[in-house]
């Protein structure tokens, strides 16, 4: 029989062995994300990529020439800029689904697959014009094939090695969390190697947690100036709330399961991978992002070996509490999309926000987050910081903004309210009253772990 877990196992008898599983979930995690791909307003992060793809390629690159490719085959709209991320999210779920070792590694695998294939937080990632979705395929990759001890032959193992490692450096020039999962790449693949080996493999992993910090130090002062605005709280609940509380719940179950048994971390390497990619890696994530206030978002790429472990957890059980925990697993991932598209996807409602400006085409228009605003009303999507499209309203341009409503000129401002609360409540208070009784739309979209509502002004 065939041991090796990328590889077909011969249990094509088996439901979850079955090649038109593997088909039905790709049909299925392809159907979640391109219906509703164009169907969102660009959020700022995604104005940044059109408008960064196109201005400076910064150190991770990947996400920034796919987005200038894209954009020269198929355009700069909504449905072209995030066609990339959601061929990848797709490609996810599909090696995910692939075949394993033996029918219980196809059937916690599959399992695994489906669960991120329902993932709202997952489809979140796909239908972005940010590369996660990519980070989380190469990561995925790589632990699928990273030689596990049923692979034989030198050969096959250090060409196996060398494709782990390949797709671990694609996954770095997606974005620089991808060097959180140092730690636990080496905690998973200790075992794995020789001991004349581990020496260098040590180095090695250290070299590269080296080079990923003299490449990407430069952010950490940008975002520890942020620091004070998050905690610990509002990390864990954001977390929480995308990936599941059920999920979270019957993952930490298997960890703890799997550490109490004697023996079977030892032996179980689907586990020690899980472990130490999926729960390690997300606790160092959260604590980084804490650190350094950068959202939980950024763990989508610990989401499928979470997954894995919930899959685990579940299938672990017997009887009508594997069928209970397996359904609710799946019905909570269900509930979650629906708060998805209940939300306008988690994305605030621009392009509604420059229809309702259109009655007025002439006038000004500030916004606290300009860029977003500049895409939709844009002559020029491309060139959307400094756009003449939509001026940015912040505290050094607040007297810039009064002085044009006080000519008698026109104007929309456009607010997110978030926005205001770091403000000295002196300035705020000169805003609000400036703002007072001027109210002319909401676009309210209070689902969710951040406020995502716009509220439009107009003046004169």
């Amino acid at each position: 029989m065939n041991t090796d877990p990328i590889e077909p196992s011969g249990q094509g008898g088996a439901p979850w062995g079955r090649s038109s599983g593997l088909v039905a979930l790709v049909v299925l995690a392809a159907a979640l994300r391109f219906a509703t791909l164009g169907h969102w307003s660009l959020w700022i992060d995604e104005a940044f990529t059109l408008h960064d793809a196109h201005d400076y390629v910064p150190s991770y690159p990947f996400g920034y020439v796919m987005t200038r490719w894209a954009v020269a085959l198929f355009g700069d709209g909504e449905f072209a800029l995030r066609l990339l991320p959601c061929l990848f999210g797709v490609a996810t779920v599909a090696v995910m689904a692939l075949p394993g070792a033996n029918a219980r590694e196809a059937a916690r695998w599959r399992l695994g697959a489906l669960l991120l294939s329902l993932s709202p937080w997952h489809v979140f990632w796909s239908q972005s014009a940010r590369y996660y979705a990519p980070l989380a395929f190469f990561v995925v990759m790589a632990a699928r094939v990273i030689p596990t001890s049923h692979v034989t032959g030198r050969g096959r193992r250090l060409g196996r090695w060398g494709l782990a490692i390949f797709a671990g450096g694609l996954g770095l020039t997606c974005h620089p969390s991808a060097a959180f999962f140092l730690p636990g790449v080496l905690l998973y693949s200790w075992s794995l190697i020789g001991r004349r080996a581990r020496v260098a493999w040590l180095g090695f992993v250290l070299a590269g947690g080296a080079f990923a910090l003299l490449r990407y130090g430069y952010l950490v002062p940008i975002h520890l100036k942020y620091k004070g605005q998050g905690s610990p709280v509002q990390f864990l609940t954001s977390f929480g709330f995308l990936a599941g509380p059920l999920m979270l719940s019957v993952a930490a179950y298997a960890v703890v399961r799997t550490l109490l048994t004697r023996g079977a971390l030892a032996q179980e390497e689907g586990a020690r991978m899980e472990i130490a990619l999926g729960a390690l890696s997300g606790v160092i994530f959260l604590a980084v992002s804490f650190w350094l206030f950068v959202t939980g978002y950024h763990a989508i790429a610990t989401l499928p070996f979470l997954m894995l472990l919930a899959a685990r957890g579940a299938l672990s059980t017997r009887g009508w509490v594997r069928h209970v925990l397996v359904g609710a697993l799946i019905l909570e991932q269900l509930v979650g999309l629906g708060l998805y598209h209940h939300s306008y996807g988690m994305r605030p409602r621009y392009r509604e926000a420059v229809q309702v400006m259109a009655e007025n085409p002439d006038a000004v228009v500030y916004a606290t987050r300009e860029e977003p605003v500049a895409y939709y009303r844009g002559t020029g999507r491309r060139v959307l910081r400094d756009s003449p499209d939509a001026r940015p309203l912040e505290r050094t341009t607040l007297d810039e903004f009064i002085g044009v409503v006080a000519s008698g000129r026109s104007t929309w401002l456009v607010v997110h309210p978030d926005d205001l609360k770091g403000w000295p409540q002196s300035e705020a208070d000169r805003l609000l009253v400036l703002m007072r009784g001027r109210l002319r739309y909401s676009l309210p979209n209070q689902l969710g772990p951040k406020e995502l509502s716009l509220r439009i002004y107009g003046f004169n």
